[in-house]
């Protein structure tokens, strides 16, 4: 009778054995939440349209418009410097059917270069928040001229501005409320940047 139990407790510490082994393969052959995460991760197929560089232009104030990083638009338009575009170029702007946050401004020295510009009497509708909201709005949201523009709040020592926009699209009524910051100088002289987009309904 012992050695059935004896037998039995061998059999089961096998099976056990076997059992770990088995489990310990199965989860290293199966992919990871890691794994999956970045097998979800596969670039969207990314269109391009072209824009003509004006005169005042600089690829951080392009990259606003439509919503991009500058090392996005220097990589697609094979550019080593930031400083390389002049007016009458052509550029790529890849247009991704996924939605992005707005550029950050963290980029100072560009901003710089753009306060300079209005310094200098170039752009003087960067002053205006509302202005800035009609030119630098990413297209992906569709703004146009026949949406209602409205400037709700403005802090020029805070150096902080509130735009709502009513927009009508597919005769249905969209909200959406625009902040913006003075990134480089606060007060009337100071630039204005659109920091986020938020719909509200």
């Amino acid at each position: 009778m012992s050695f059935l139990y004896g037998g039995f407790v061998i059999v089961g510490f096998i099976l056990g054995v076997a059992l770990l082994n088995l489990k310990n393969k199965t989860n290293s052959t199966s992919p990871t939440k890691q794994d999956n995460e970045q097998n979800s991760n596969v670039s969207q197929p990314i269109q391009e349209e072209q824009y003509q560089v004006q005169k005042g232009d600089t690829l951080f104030s392009i990259g606003l418009k439509y919503n991009l990083e500058i090392q996005t638009l220097m990589k697609i338009n094979n550019l080593s410097n930031a400083d390389q575009i002049k007016v009458g170029q052509i550029l790529k702007i890849p247009i991704s059917e996924q939605s992005s946050s707005p550029v950050s401004l963290e980029d100072m020295e560009k901003l710089k270069e753009i306060q300079k510009l209005v310094n200098d009497g170039n752009q003087p509708w960067r002053l205006n928040p509302v202005e800035v909201v009609k030119t630098d709005s990413p297209v992906s949201y569709g703004f146009n001229a026949l949406d209602i523009y409205n400037l709700t709040s403005k802090d020029d020592v805070k150096g902080e501005a509130h735009v709502n926009i009513e927009k009508v699209s597919n005769n249905k009524k969209l909200f959406y409320d625009v902040l913006l910051i003075q990134p480089v100088t606060t007060g009337s002289k100071g630039i204005w940047a659109i920091k986020s987009i938020n719909k509200v309904k």
